[in-house]
């Protein structure tokens, strides 16, 4: 008989963890929730943004690249640059957002 197939590790996030490490790093970090098919298009601020899924998937767009974020990937979005975030998944999806402190803001 084969060995039995390893189950994959879902990732934890410490988000009292992200939000200290991002504050020393000078982002604010806020905490979002959104349901299947969710999605923030063409965003443009004018500060750095974080992005960071904590349960479930989600793809940002920009600059003509999709990126697939899962639990505990980071994604550094520079200011200034169009980008769509968006809920991919059949369920829910809770992500961080941290913009820099110098413009951070909630909207």
């Amino acid at each position: 008989m084969g060995e039995a197939a390893e189950e994959p590790q879902e990732t934890i996030v410490n988000e009292t963890t992200i939000d200290s490490n991002w504050h020393k790093r000078g982002f604010s970090c806020e905490k979002r929730c959104d349901p299947p098919g969710q999605a923030w298009t063409n965003y443009i601020h004018d500060s750095d943004e974080l992005i960071m899924p904590v349960e479930g998937n989600i793809d940002v767009e920009m600059k003509g690249e999709t990126h697939h974020l899962k639990p505990g990937q980071e994604l550094l979005v520079p200011a200034s640059v169009p980008h769509t975030v968006r809920n991919v998944g059949p369920s829910s999806v809770t992500w961080l957002k941290g913009m820099s402190m110098e413009y951070a803001y909630t909207d």
